[in-house]
């Protein structure tokens, strides 16, 4: 009977991880098959964020948001909304006031070189 073993934040020792490997044990006539595959937290979010780029929000009310490691796992819905809302005010050039949350996620996109017009490294 063949199961998936999913394993998350296995980074926190940096060692490098393939990103999947398939284990095939019998023991006494029960075929085991394990498949694990590896990413990493960063690697989620660039993933997210390249398919986030685009969006934006014309509408939205502030929601607060505080989170120690903030990404947009880490928002509700409403949370979200506002960032990409907050966001797309940046793109034009409004800078309005927002909780740091919000800031530190857009400054990991830019880190990841999301949204950037040029770059700056």
């Amino acid at each position: 009977m063949p199961f998936t073993v999913t394993v998350s934040g296995a980074e926190a020792n940096g060692i490098p991880i393939p990103k999947r490997q398939k284990h095939v044990a019998n023991f006494g006539g029960i075929h085991l098959t394990i498949t694990s595959s590896f990413e990493t937290s960063q690697g989620n979010f660039r993933r997210q964020a390249q398919q986030l780029a685009n969006v934006s929000v014309d509408r939205a009310s502030f929601v607060p948001f505080m989170s120690y490691w903030p990404t947009y796992n880490s928002m509700d819905e409403a949370q979200k909304k506002w960032y990409f809302y907050w966001r797309t005010q940046i793109h034009k050039g409004n800078y309005i006031q927002t909780d740091t949350s919000y800031i530190f996620v857009y400054v990991y996109e830019l880190i990841n070189g999301i949204g950037r017009r040029s770059s700056v490294f």
